[in-house]
Formats: structure tokens, sequence, C-alpha cells
């Protein structure tokens, strides 16, 4: 699953959050999650459930 910048996605364990950047080296993503504290972590490829929304 190719999620870009700005995407809201969905991980696998329910969260859902807002994609701020993409790596390429190594891949995966900094994510913003919607939650309280909106709390910043990287996450990879595999963690993704799905995209709930995508960013034009």
């Amino acid at each position: 699953m190719k999620a870009k910048e700005f995407d809201v996605i969905e991980t696998k364990d329910g969260k859902e959050g807002t994609i701020l950047e993409v790596f390429q080296d190594p891949p995966g993503y900094l994510i913003e999650y919607d939650d309280d504290e909106q709390t910043i972590d990287s996450i990879t490829d595999d963690k993704i459930e799905k995209i709930i929304y995508v960013a034009k």
C-alpha cells in the first residue's frame, strides 16, 4: 500500500493519523495520530491497514 504525504490512514491497531512525511531510505512514514495528545510517530508500510482519505 503506497500512501502519500497528507493522506489519512488507519493503522492495524485501529489508530487514525495523517502522514506528515514519506521516507524513502529506509522506507516509512512520519504520522501524527488523531488523539488527544496529537502524538507523532514513525511507522512502516506493514503497519497501515487502510487509507481513509487520499490527499490531492
